[in-house]
């Protein structure tokens, strides 16, 4: 009886101490993935269309995009919009002289994909 305590008291022991010494020896500084974020350099504001404007009209646009590794805008298309044919080729033509430091995964410059940007066109 005394054997099977000391068996168990022993397993309980040793057992977390190995999983912790597995946990600590599998995680190095090599496995973590380092992000650094994209950070936006050039906004352009959108062009409130004339006669849009002219007739009091407000609106707003979602537009979704991909930031390459070079940190220019490419695939811009409207997602949603109260008016996307009176504001979206506005909210196009602005969203593509974004310019952005794109973001760096491991040291490397990666591109992201389904970015999305909200113009408001109010007066």
């Amino acid at each position: 009886m005394k054997n099977e305590i000391m068996k168990v008291f022993m397993f309980k022991k040793i057992i977390p101490i190995l999983l912790l010494v597995l946990l600590f020896a599998c995680e190095t500084t090599d496995d973590r993935m380092q992000i650094i974020p994209a950070v936006i350099l050039k906004k352009v504001p959108a062009v409130y269309p004339p006669d849009a404007y002219a007739q009091n009209i407000e609106g707003w646009v979602w537009v979704r995009y991909t930031i390459t590794e070079n940190g220019d805008v490419i695939n811009a298309e409207v997602t949603q919009s109260n008016s996307e044919v009176l504001f979206g080729p506005s909210a196009i033509a602005a969203i593509q002289q974004f310019k952005y430091r794109p973001r760096i995964v491991n040291g490397q410059a990666t591109s992201i994909n389904g970015v999305t940007y909200r113009f408001d066109f109010t007066k």
